[in-house]
């Protein structure tokens, strides 16, 4: 079986995911990490997890019907360090997703750094690579931290969207997607690990699936990255569909890209379908930060 928290891989006799110790068949309305009893306000009286995830770490915003972004902090995490803005304008709507690196120090204040002035600077027309470099300089920027190592970073998605076409730049392994009746597609590639030992053909994908390092990322920014070269790429929506961008806290729970359109379906409002995909990774662990930004073309 797959674990719901982690996505390890466990015998079917487990009760508990070796990995990450969440339990694997919980009693009905039970602790998902133990399944002892929880109390009401969702801690559980044997571990202490808290199944819930309280109003004010939750932060929701509507642009309009068509346009929606939530980000949350999970189940696990004290804090949320991912980072959302969402805006528009006469001339177009710009979306911007970050999540802070948790092994970096300040991690919340670079997402909050590089979203801000990435979505200001492509508001103002600029290019997505000056964005990017916008971006990167706001983090860079940042109060010193207390040691050398590890400094704030954060990875970035940014879109904008001018008419059918948008405009997408990265760098890290937050996601944007085209969902659509007509085709489907993830438009980013992550900057991983993991991609690049299968890329390489140093390893399959189940063998680097299966690596303890398949989730750290190759790119991201930060006054350690050097020269960053994030990736860039320009899409034309076809027709009716959804633009998703969201950070690694939804996707590590709906990995195939079959597992997006069947969470998406056929939304008609932003704002819900965020919450719905929010509550989806919150239900099944919540072990991250969780965000994800709607724009729906009709």
């Amino acid at each position: 079986m797959t674990c719901p928290a982690c996505t390890a891989e466990m015998p079917e006799t487990d009760a508990f995911c070796e990995e990450c110790g969440v339990a694997l068949a919980p009693a009905a309305n039970g602790c998902p990490k133990c399944g002892a009893a929880k109390d009401d306000e969702g801690f559980c009286a044997a571990c202490g997890f808290r199944d819930i995830t309280p109003a004010q770490d939750r932060i929701a915003i509507e642009i309009s019907s068509h346009f929606a972004g939530v980000t949350d902090r999970g189940r696990r995490h004290s804090s949320n360090e991912d980072f959302l803005v969402l805006s528009e304008t006469a001339r177009h709507r710009v979306m911007v997703v970050c999540d802070g690196v948790s092994s970096s120090q300040d991690a919340m204040l670079a997402s909050k750094a590089a979203a801000e002035a990435a979505a200001s600077s492509i508001a103002a027309g600029r290019s997505m690579q000056q964005a990017v470099a916008d971006a990167l300089a706001a983090v860079v920027k940042l109060p010193a931290p207390l040691t050398d190592t590890d400094p704030p970073s954060t990875t970035l998605v940014a879109a904008r969207i001018k008419g059918a076409r948008v405009e997408i730049a990265w760098a890290g392994d937050s996601r944007a997607y085209w969902i659509s009746a007509g085709g489907s597609r993830q438009l980013t590639v992550d900057d991983s690990w993991l991609n690049d030992m299968i890329a390489s053909g140093q390893m399959s994908t189940k063998e680097a699936m299966a690596s303890k390092n398949a989730h750290a990322i190759t790119k991201w920014l930060g006054r350690d990255v050097g020269e960053l070269e994030a990736s860039f790429l320009e899409f034309e929506m076809p027709g009716p569909g959804v633009l998703l961008l969201c950070s690694d806290g939804l996707w590590n729970y709906a990995q195939q890209l079959k597992d997006i359109e069947d969470l998406l379906g056929t939304p008609t409002q932003a704002l819900s379908t965020a919450h719905k995909l929010v509550d989806y990774a919150n239900a099944r662990g919540g072990v991250d930060n969780i965000t994800a930004a709607l724009w729906i073309n009709q």
